[in-house]
């Protein structure tokens, strides 16, 4: 099965599972166009963007990451507000059951306890201390485009630091590398 150039417009679920890898018994890669982007939390790893297929007809079509269509094809709707999580965290698996509904809270605890945000990186040590500085100075912030980037210009770390600590709910919980 090879991979397709250009974004895959699919044409329901059985259309949908012919460009699903679903040989083995680990995950079932999508075998059509990845989203771009680099994985981050994963130094040193290839990367392994999300799928993501066309649905609809032009000029109405919608893109859709490839995983949520599996939760929808093989399970049913995702109800509002739920995010479709990887239990296996390979962006592009569309294996029901490495598959489970979440908020984006949950999908933050989940990634923070697994060692997979930038703050739980050893090459980017931030204190709980810190976290929470920085979660209050972009609290009492005019939340403006780019304020992020000046947050974490101030406090020395990374953009994307301060991304997550932003929408994660419970810092308490963040491991603390004593930096």
């Amino acid at each position: 099965m090879g991979k397709h150039k250009f974004r895959r417009h699919v044409n329901g679920a059985e259309d949908f599972w012919t460009v699903v890898d679903c040989s083995g018994d680990g995950c079932w890669e999508w075998q059509g166009q990845r989203a771009s982007g680099e994985r981050t939390d994963r130094p040193g790893k290839r990367k392994m963007p999300y799928g993501m297929a066309r649905i609809g007809i032009s000029p109405n079509y919608k893109d859709v990451m490839a995983h949520r269509l599996a939760w929808e094809y093989a399970v049913g709707p995702i109800p509002e507000g739920m995010k479709v999580l990887h239990s296996c965290d390979n962006p592009p698996c569309c294996r029901p059951d490495h598959l489970f509904l979440g908020t984006q809270s949950d999908n933050m605890k989940d990634a923070a306890g697994k060692g997979r945000l930038a703050f739980n990186l050893p090459e980017t040590p931030i204190s709980k201390e810190k976290a929470l500085k920085i979660r209050a100075a972009w609290e009492s912030s005019d939340k403006k485009h780019g304020m992020k980037t000046i947050i974490a210009r101030q406090f020395g770390v990374n953009p994307g630091i301060v991304f997550y600590l932003t929408r994660i709910e419970v810092i308490g919980e963040m491991p603390d590398w004593g930096a």
